[in-house]
């Protein structure tokens, strides 16, 4: 079954008297695939980014102890996406 029967299929505004209910399990299969991989994807990208964030914003200072956060890259970082954290950062 290709994709586009399968959304059709599973469209709420479709109809269609199936022979057989094997093609709405087979695109309901599809669908949770799909869905699956999405989530999985998601997971993936969002682990990725906060490896990013953490290896380019952030500086353990063991001597002190402190945490400092590279203010200005992050900004750089949320720019990608459109979003202005802190106004205008020297």
């Amino acid at each position: 079954m290709t994709p586009e029967r399968a959304i059709q299929i599973l469209d709420p505004e479709h109809r269609e008297h199936y022979e057989s209910i094997e093609p709405v399990n087979e695109a309901c299969r599809m669908g949770m695939d799909a869905l699956k991989r999405v989530e999985k994807i998601r997971d993936e990208t969002a682990r990725e980014i906060f490896s990013w964030l953490w290896h380019n914003l952030v500086n353990l200072n063991f001597v002190t102890g402190n945490i400092e956060v590279n203010f200005v890259a992050l900004q750089n970082f949320a720019r990608t996406y459109g979003i202005e954290l802190f106004g205008k950062i020297e």
